[in-house]
C-alpha cells in the first residue's frame, strides 16, 4: 500500500510570511500617519488664513451691540450715543477696527484681538478737512475697547508662526482700520510689536507685506507653507497661501 504524506509549513516559512506581513502593516500606518499629519498641517495653514480674513470682515460689520454702550466702548472712550448720530445698525461708539497682535506664549504662537475705537467725535465738517493719515496719527484719537475682552487666537494643531529663514516666534502687529471719512479700510503692519496706535498707523506701515511661514510642532515637515498679508489690504482678498516654488496666478512663491 503506497502511504500519502502531507507537507505543512516550516517555522522558517511562517516567520518569512509574519515579517513580511509586518512590514507591510508598518508601512501602511505609516503611510496613514504621515498623511494625517500633511491633513492637519493644511488645517493649519487653512485656519490662519481664514481667520485673516475675518477680521476684514468683522471690520467692515462691527459683532458689538448696541446696549451697554459705554462698556463696550471702554471708560475713557467717547460715547456716540444720540440717536440723531448713530446711523442705523452702528453702536453708540465709533468703531474702527481690529488690532493683531502676534506674540510669543510659551513656545506657542497666540493672536491677541483688540477692538479700536474713536476717543474724539469729530463733526462731518471737521472731517472733511482730515485725510485718514493725519487723522489716524493724531495722538490718543485711537483707543483700545478697554472693557471688552480681548479675543485670543492659537494655530489649529499647535502649529505656530515664524518669519522667513527665522526659527524664532513671528512678533508683530496688525492694524486694520476703516475710515471714518470714506469708508476705506487701510492694514498697518509692523514687526515691531511695542509700537502705540499712533506710532503703527503711520504711512510707512502701509507698505509692508507680513509673510508668515507656518510650522507644524513637535515633526519634521519639508513642505512648509506661507500665509501672506499684503502690504495696505483693503479687503479680505489680501490674505493669501503663497505657493513655495514658483509664481501661481500672479502670487510670488514663499521659501520658509
Amino acid at each position: 500500500m503506497k502511504v500519502s504524506l502531507k507537507r505543512g509549513f516550516t517555522i522558517i516559512e511562517v516567520t518569512l510570511v509574519l515579517a513580511i506581513t509586518s512590514l507591510l502593516a508598518m508601512a501602511i500606518i505609516a503611510t496613514v500617519q504621515a498623511s494625517i499629519k500633511s491633513q492637519h498641517y493644511n488645517d493649519s495653514v487653512d485656519s490662519l488664513k481664514n481667520f485673516l480674513q475675518d477680521q476684514y470682515n468683522k471690520v467692515n460689520t462691527p459683532d458689538v451691540l448696541e446696549t451697554d454702550r459705554l462698556k463696550e466702548c471702554g471708560a475713557d472712550a467717547t460715547d456716540f450715543g444720540d440717536a440723531s448720530y448713530r446711523k442705523r445698525g452702528r453702536t453708540g461708539c465709533l468703531f474702527l477696527g481690529r488690532l493683531l497682535t502676534f506674540s510669543n506664549s510659551g513656545g506657542d504662537s497666540k493672536i491677541s484681538v483688540d477692538r479700536i475705537i474713536a476717543t474724539k467725535d469729530y463733526s462731518i465738517n471737521d472731517l472733511s478737512s482730515k485725510n485718514d493719515s493725519g487723522l489716524f496719527s493724531e495722538k490718543d484719537y485711537l483707543a483700545k475697547a478697554t472693557d471688552v475682552a480681548s479675543e485670543t487666537y492659537y494655530l489649529a494643531w499647535d502649529a505656530f508662526v515664524t518669519s522667513p529663514k527665522s526659527n524664532d516666534l513671528l512678533t508683530a502687529q496688525i492694524l486694520i482700520l476703516r475710515s471714518p471719512i470714506n469708508g476705506s479700510i487701510r492694514t498697518y503692519i509692523s514687526l515691531d510689536s511695542g509700537l502705540s496706535l499712533s506710532q503703527l498707523a503711520t504711512s510707512a506701515n502701509l507698505n509692508n507685506d507680513l509673510k508668515m511661514c507656518v510650522y507644524p510642532k513637535g515633526i519634521s515637515f519639508k513642505a512648509t507653507r506661507a500665509v501672506v498679508l499684503r502690504a495696505n489690504g483693503s479687503s479680505s482678498t489680501a490674505v493669501e497661501i503663497a505657493p513655495r516654488d514658483e509664481v501661481i496666478n500672479g502670487v510670488q512663491p514663499v521659501k520658509c
